[in-house]
């Protein structure tokens, strides 16, 4: 597939990735959860809180939805070591083989205190270790299973390529998965107002 960059390779293959996961079906649905809620601090995706990094002011963050017709469209917002937030419409199409087109792209300066405190909070569904796009990781208590659909996803990227990825399924309840999917929310409001983000399809199913 001939991408347009989103900056970083390990990137590209872990969109991809994502994106044959939509097409062929695969996914997961969650279980009853019997995990407390946290604090507001610990990791929501590592059963050892120490787990988390110091800091990840060196990483890109992707945050990715997914929306249109048959889930063929995917909006996502980087943030840049550099607090430079771009938000770019995707829409891949609905075979594998397929090119994808960038159907809308805006690029934002964010200011550093607001940065600062959303790396701080995404810091809570990041991977402990960062090993590739193939190796995703749901939040505490949930259980593995094919054929749901994927409602975000958070990707880290160092400049060095490694990667790690948070994925949080719609079908996906409890007290620690509601936790991270209001934490993103969060996050997501309070970003800068975007054409992109308006004009993006909402999903079919």
């Amino acid at each position: 597939m001939v991408c347009e960059m989103i900056g970083n390779i390990a990137l590209l293959r872990y969109r991809d990735s994502m994106r044959q996961h939509l097409i062929m079906g695969f996914g997961m649905v969650v279980a009853a959860c019997s995990v407390q809620s946290s604090s507001g601090h610990e990791s929501l995706v590592n059963p050892d809180s120490r787990a988390l990094p110091a800091s990840v002011s060196n990483e890109s963050i992707f945050i990715n939805r997914w929306g249109g017709s048959f889930r063929s469209d995917m909006l996502t917002y980087e943030i840049t070591p550099e607090n430079e937030l771009v938000i770019t419409h995707y829409h891949l199409g609905i075979e594998i083989d397929q090119e994808e087109v960038v159907a809308g792209r805006e690029r934002f300066q964010i200011e550093e205190p607001l940065a600062a405190s959303i790396r701080r909070r995404l810091l809570r569904v990041r991977p402990s270790s960062l090993e590739g796009a193939e190796y995703e990781i749901w939040p505490l208590g949930c259980e593995y299973q094919l054929h749901a659909h994927v409602e975000v996803s958070v990707a880290f990227a160092t400049p060095e390529d490694d990667v790690g990825v948070f994925v949080l399924p719609r079908q996906c309840q409890g007290p620690v998965v509601n936790e991270a999917r209001e934490l993103i929310r969060n996050v997501l409001s309070e970003l800068p107002q975007s054409e992109v983000v308006r004009n993006f399809p909402p999903s079919d199913d």
